[in-house]
């Protein structure tokens, strides 16, 4: 917690540093998160790592932006899907996909000796898994014919949530939409839609999601 100051007044804020995949997340972080936030005394900034290549690189600037911001909340945006081969944990098997992205986090952060001001967080599967919250936000990108298929994929069984949408090369929600809506943007659509929606219907049907966002304004009670 620090002081800043707002107008005139001293006020106790939160910072809260987010170290996001890239612009996509730092859109929806800006736009969205940011003024959800704003109102709980919670001041976001994204940091952007445009990618993640290679865990090791990862892991080493993240310690660096710990260490450098050692006042501030660092947490994460990173999509499970794509994570690099030595990744920890990212080969383990388990019965849910909550508790292997559980389990992948709780990996990270040891790997990393477990800093004070971090807690690692993981998109199920991605970003764009989240906007299949709600279809009908898609009606300024997308024709009714398209918004039927995206529907359809919503309403499949095997997806019991929009985080359960699988993550291989050709089925993960943005290749989805995608293929259905070849015009989607990620950057600027996924931002638009996922704000007609809002944060507080996502968290109703994404778990992970809602239990990330509650850990963050949590901060508020913390003074």
């Amino acid at each position: 917690m620090e002081y800043e100051y707002i107008g005139r007044e001293a006020v106790n804020v939160h910072r809260l540093i987010i170290y996001c995949e890239g612009p996509t997340e730092e859109s929806f972080i800006n736009t969205i998160l940011y003024p959800y936030l704003f109102h709980r005394d919670i001041f976001v900034t994204p940091i952007t790592k445009h990618g993640i290549e290679n865990h090791i690189i990862m892991k080493n600037q993240l310690l660096k932006i710990c260490n450098a911001h050692s006042s501030a909340t660092i947490t994460t945006m990173f999509d499970l899907y794509g994570l690099p081969d030595n990744t920890p944990g990212i080969d383990d098997t388990f019965r849910t996909i909550y508790e292997k992205v559980q389990h992948v986090e709780a990996a990270i952060e040891a790997g990393l000796g477990k800093p004070r001001n971090l807690f690692f967080n993981l998109m199920l599967h991605e970003f764009e898994g989240l906007l299949f919250t709600d279809i009908s936000a898609f009606i300024d990108v997308a024709d009714a014919g398209a918004i039927t298929k995206l529907q359809e994929i919503k309403d499949d069984p095997n997806f019991p949530t929009p985080e359960h949408i699988n993550n291989t090369k050709d089925t993960a929600p943005s290749k989805r939409i995608k293929a259905i809506v070849p015009t989607y943007s990620k950057v600027r659509h996924g931002t638009s839609i996922a704000q007609s929606i809002g944060i507080e219907a996502i968290s109703s049907q994404c778990h992970h999601f809602k239990n990330w966002i509650d850990k963050i304004t949590n901060l508020e009670n913390i003074r």
